[in-house]
């Protein structure tokens, strides 16, 4: 009876460390998932290197982001340069969801009380031609002093692994890896007095890491250089 009592005892024993092992490693792989996912959903990293091409300038109070996701090397935003790489396409049903990225990116982080920052896609109809003239039009009702462009110049991805000794995952995935030019142009002048280049790198966290990493990175160069007022 007392040998039996013993088994019984040493077997819910066994069956707790059992119990309490199995718990422990669902927890630390709970955890390690949700760190590596939080790391990849959060984390990018870049560089910006700027040039200022003018310097006679006060700080713009009404910036309009537009995108371009083909090459471009801007000097002045004339009609031929318009009809070229714009017209059509930076409004285009294509890039709207990286446009509404970017353009969203560029409001949390630009948008204050003395800088106002219109979305061009709440401006101009989705996949539409807009003519030239049009577009200078709807600048100026929205009274648009900076228009700041965005232009997609490269963008590639990496593989990566991630493995993790104790819980024996490996997690197989493509960094996100984008080039961007940016030149931010005078409504008057129609050229830029600002011009930047920067390469942002993600970490598995989608073009919603690279775009608000590009964001943070022009918003404090144009107010480092006294483009838009400080915050």
């Amino acid at each position: 009876m007392n040998n039996r009592i013993q088994t019984s005892f040493k077997d819910i024993m066994l069956l707790s460390k059992c119990q309490l092992l199995i718990a422990r490693k669902k927890w630390e792989t709970f955890l390690f998932l949700g760190f590596s996912l939080f790391f990849m959903n959060s984390c990018a990293v870049g560089n910006l290197s700027s040039t200022l091409v003018e310097k006679d300038y006060v700080p713009y109070q009404r910036l309009l982001p537009v995108y371009v996701g083909e090459k471009l090397d801007l000097s002045v935003l004339e009609e031929e340069v318009y009809d070229a790489h714009f017209k059509g396409k930076f409004n285009s049903f294509r890039d709207a969801d990286l446009r509404k990225q970017i353009e969203e990116s560029l409001v949390r982080n630009l948008a204050d009380k003395k800088t106002i920052v219109a979305q061009s896609s709440k401006i101009f109809e989705s996949n539409q031609p807009i003519a030239y003239e049009d577009f200078l039009e709807r600048l100026d009702h929205y009274e648009i002093d900076g228009i700041l462009v965005v232009n997609l110049d490269d963008y590639w991805r990496t593989s990566t692994n991630t493995y993790s000794d104790e819980t024996s995952i490996i997690l197989n995935d493509e960094d996100p890896n984008a080039k961007f030019y940016c030149y931010l142009v005078d409504r008057e002048s129609l050229k830029p007095v600002w011009m930047a280049r920067s390469e942002v790198n993600g970490v598995m966290g989608g073009n919603q890491a690279l775009t608000s990493k590009l964001a943070r990175k022009v918003a404090k160069d144009l107010r480092d250089n006294g483009l838009v007022a400080p915050r």
